[in-house]
């Protein structure tokens, strides 16, 4: 929605686009993340395109670090939505408008970090970038952010899976945090959303939790 109303059509891969591999990389099977990284890069460069865009912070890293070292240089360029979203909403491409003022912060993912996705790459800036374009809105940060932002406590879903009560702490002691910031937690990344709002939901903290890149779309005119 965002990309038609900045001026693109965009194109998707429907049932071509597997997943992107990150869980069984995770999770021990490494062969397995090299069988949907190499179907992937075969799908994306017989479509011809030469940027493929990610909402997802997961996706986003192991097409990034991993599908390199997996298949070699790849045939086109990957970048996260919030590294675009900036420009066409400064341009005006894109135009915003909110009926009520907000106060929110915001979860820095892990994968968003130079440990995860390079020595001198991060997107903690751009992603900070796309809030200061929110209309009506008072961003606040956490005490901890960008490199020494807390874990939602998913752990790419392996720890959500294997011990739930250990993410459920970790979720909601990162709400807690956020509560005593702002009203809205937003986040980039949807498994963040995922863990973070399934504590929330849980515990009642009180704190709103939605994706970034929704909040914009609902936003936009």
């Amino acid at each position: 929605t965002l990309l038609r109303k900045g001026g693109t059509n965009p194109a998707y891969l429907a049932e071509e686009e597997w997943c992107c591999g990150l869980l069984p990389g995770f999770s021990g099977d490494p062969e397995l993340e090299r069988e949907m990284a190499i179907h992937n890069v075969k799908a994306i460069e017989k479509a011809g395109a030469k940027t493929v865009i990610m909402s997802c912070a997961n996706c986003y890293r192991t097409f990034f670090s991993d599908y390199p070292a997996l298949v070699g240089e790849l045939p086109f360029k990957v970048v996260h939505a919030v590294e675009i979203l900036p420009d066409l909403m400064k341009s005006g491409k894109i135009k915003l408008k909110s009926k009520t003022k907000a106060r929110v912060t915001l979860h820095d993912p892990c994968h968003f970090g130079k440990q995860h996705i390079g020595r001198n790459h991060d997107l903690y800036n751009q992603t900070r970038d796309v809030i200061k374009y929110l209309p009506k809105v008072d961003f606040i940060e956490m005490r901890n952010i960008g490199r020494w932002s807390a874990c939602c406590g998913g752990g790419n879903s392996v720890t959500s899976t294997v011990t739930p009560d250990f993410t459920d702490y970790h979720s909601s002691l990162r709400c807690r945090e956020a509560k005593e910031a702002a009203d809205i937690l937003l986040t980039p990344c949807v498994r963040c959303v995922e863990n973070l709002s399934r504590a929330e939901r849980k515990h009642g903290i009180g704190v709103e939790v939605k994706s970034l890149i929704e909040a914009v779309a609902e936003m936009a005119e």
